[in-house]
């Protein structure tokens, strides 16, 4: 759990990058979210040599986290770690991201997850836009 949680708190801001003005970031252990559900998700991580550069959480049929440490993205763990995710559900499966977050909608984009609905949240007082993407899978 601490070294998923560096992950986060390495990765956390990104998400970010479009927004204009400051954020609060929540660190992992910090934000009540996580630590309700995270005993309930599934986890896949990526080491290398022997340090975890990435993780995947999903529950259910619901993807809460997809985040690389920055040195190592372009190498193609969010894919791997994406597809590990999707071989474990079937039918129709979400994720919410940052409505201003293209860079994460591409990456879904080519695994086929389309818009589903937005909302606007209130994130520790900022007002952001978050958008669900969906996937309609067969059940296997």
């Amino acid at each position: 759990n601490v070294a998923i949680g560096r992950i986060y708190d390495l990765c956390r801001p990104d998400e970010f990058y479009s927004e204009t003005g400051d954020f609060k970031v929540v660190k992992w252990f910090d934000e009540s979210f996580i630590q309700e559900n995270i005993v309930h998700s599934k986890i896949v991580v990526c080491e290398i040599d022997s340090l975890v550069v990435g993780f995947c959480g999903w529950r259910k049929n619901h993807i809460y986290w997809l985040y690389v440490s920055p040195t190592y993205r372009r190498l193609g763990i969010a894919k791997k770690l994406l597809g590990e995710a999707l071989c474990d559900m079937s039918g129709e499966i979400s994720l919410s991201v940052w409505a201003s977050n293209s860079r994460a909608k591409a990456l879904y984009s080519e695994y086929e997850f389309s818009l589903g609905t937005r909302k606007t949240v209130d994130y520790y007082g900022k007002y952001l836009e978050l958008d669900t993407m969906v996937l309609k899978r067969e059940n296997a």
